[in-house]
């Protein structure tokens, strides 16, 4: 139940973490957003067995010699190896790390569409800024105004 519990809370936090700053940077104006955005939206794309094979590869617990992926790329670099899945503390939260990934553009678009579904017309720019003054700062832009959209 513990293992459970850690992996939830690790990959639901993540992924809100991620896909929220991932979407507040492209709402910023970056350059090259539909290649950014396309980078991000490619792991909903892979399937579940794909994505686990290269994470496998990616997380492999192998040192010294037999480090690949990612524990190869930090004895070339100089830091740890680590044992990925092997280890008992953090292990689970390793385990959510792909999840992460393939879950962090899906959540980055519905972001976006929040930021940028929010009218001029209400007050507030484009983003997620705080509400004008004298305005009620509810979760959805158009009670900011303190009115309904009128229905089309």
């Amino acid at each position: 139940m513990n293992h459970a519990i850690v992996f939830t809370i690790v990959f639901v936090v993540g992924a809100l973490v991620l896909g929220w700053l991932l979407a507040f940077l492209m709402e910023k104006g970056i350059r090259g957003e539909g290649t950014f955005r396309a980078i991000y939206l490619f792991p909903m794309a892979i399937s579940f067995v794909a994505t686990g094979i290269v994470w496998r590869w990616l997380m492999n617990s192998g040192t010294g010699e037999r480090a690949v992926g990612l524990n190869r790329l930090f004895d070339w670099i100089g830091l740890p190896q680590w044992q990925w899945f092997r280890d008992p503390d953090w292990g689970m939260a390793a385990m959510a790390l792909p999840a992460i990934w393939q879950m962090s553009g899906y959540v980055m678009a519905l972001f976006l569409a929040g930021f940028r579904g929010c009218p001029r017309s209400c007050g507030r720019p484009r983003g997620w800024t705080a509400a004008p003054s004298g305005a009620s700062t509810g979760t959805s832009c158009c009670r900011c105004s303190g009115r309904s959209p009128s229905p089309r």
